[in-house]
């Protein structure tokens, strides 16, 4: 391709300013959003000037009484043999409730120290004799 020089660059009319106004979707959908607002509040307008100034549409009530306090759940049912296994695992531990668990390691370590306990008073037992 051969150099363009001065002489051959194209010169734009000087009341363009150098753009060009191009319309394409986005004017379009200004267009119709302008529209849309324009029979909007035509519509609002229609709609407020069927009242009449001492006139007020009652609203109608469909309920008889007020809202009141919502109703407390009923506590879970309990099954008489799982009931122990329930309250033993949920009681807190060293004082600490909620304590995460990493399954077998914790149940390890909790056996170890009830072991460790147990030996503690057989031992002091013992002693006592």
């Amino acid at each position: 391709m051969a150099k363009k020089t001065k002489d051959d660059a194209e010169v734009q009319p000087e009341s363009s300013d150098g753009s060009i106004a191009v319309n394409d979707a986005w004017t379009g959908m200004l267009a119709v959003s302008l529209l849309a607002l324009v029979v909007g509040s035509g519509f609002l307008a229609y709609d407020y000037y069927q009242y009449s100034d001492d006139k007020v549409p009652q609203v109608t009530k469909f309920t008889s009484t007020p809202p009141g306090a919502p109703q407390k759940a009923p506590p879970p049912k309990v099954d008489p043999k799982d009931g122990a296994k329930d309250a033993v695992k949920d009681a807190p531990k060293d004082g600490v409730k909620d304590a995460p668990k990493d399954g077998a390691k914790d149940a390890a370590k909790d056996a170890a120290k009830d072991a460790a306990k147990d030996a503690a008073k057989d031992a002091a037992k013992d002693a006592d004799k």
